[in-house]
């Protein structure tokens, strides 16, 4: 009987491996598909454009204000597209910079295979073409949840007025174990994205926030980040926040002015 048993729970536990390996972007990506057609609206105007690589077509929205201080570059959480993610942009213009936002390749109307090599080339690409139109000093990086990693690389690798990060997570392998601990994650996981291995190599200010209350990127998780900072950076413990109510908090908007130069 026992070891009927075992044997029962070994294929369970095979099948359990084997499905995540198969099907752990379904667990990790919730893209929220657009008809090309569809006509972005928010109660402040901005340009929808398209970016272009070899591999992927990469839809983003501009937004623009008077006596822009610069732009802030947004990466965007797991789920969505920018039909919903565009509504940041219309806190965020408030600070008096631009905001420029894109889907990631299959959301919204973005196109090409998923793979992390190229979510970072395509983040590379959005970032080159915004060179194009600001100075590097007056490009704010920002990354939330799932961007929180392609941020920090792309910070490593360049030289931005500052990054921001709000709820990143150590590594997608530290926090997919902690989710699904029952799994040899470090062995089946094809999206290692590490903010860990990038945040040290940063040379630009940062700033993170992370709520005590986060289930999704524990904060436990997180604030093991805190040894890469530089003397002069942040890491901004708000109390009581969870994954997605951070920007309600007035901890958030008073670090945000000061990182942004406004105060």
């Amino acid at each position: 009987m026992i070891a009927y048993i075992v044997i029962v729970l070994c294929i369970g536990i095979m099948i359990a491996i084997a499905g995540f390996y198969k099907y752990q972007e379904r667990f990790i990506f919730y893209p929220e598909p657009i008809d090309p057609s569809y006509k972005f609206s928010f109660k402040i105007p901005c340009e929808e454009l398209f970016l272009k690589s070899d591999e992927s077509e990469i839809n983003a929205l501009h937004f623009k204000v008077a006596n822009s201080k610069g732009v802030i570059l947004y990466f965007h959480g797991n789920a969505g597209s920018l039909d919903s993610w565009g509504l940041v942009g219309e806190e965020l213009t408030q600070t008096g910079y631009d905001f420029f936002i894109f889907d990631y390749r299959g959301y919204g109307k973005s196109k090409g295979r998923r793979h992390e090599k190229g979510f970072h080339d395509d983040a590379r690409m959005v970032y080159n073409y915004l060179l194009k139109i600001y100075p590097e000093n007056k490009i704010v990086l920002y990354g939330r949840s799932l961007g929180s990693g392609f941020a920090t690389r792309l910070a490593s690798e360049t030289n931005p007025k500052a990054l921001i990060l709000e709820t990143p997570y150590y590594s997608f392998e530290k926090v997919s174990k902690h989710h699904f601990p029952f799994l040899p994650v470090s062995l089946i996981l094809q999206w290692p994205i590490r903010t860990d291995l990038y945040l040290p190599k940063v040379k630009s200010p940062v700033l993170i926030f992370h709520g005590t209350e986060d289930t999704v990127t524990p904060y436990a998780h997180s604030i093991e980040l805190k040894k890469f900072l530089k003397k002069e950076d942040h890491y901004v413990t708000i109390q009581y926040a969870g994954h997605n109510d951070i920007p309600t908090y007035p901890e958030y908007n008073l670090y945000l002015k000061k990182y942004l130069g406004i105060e």
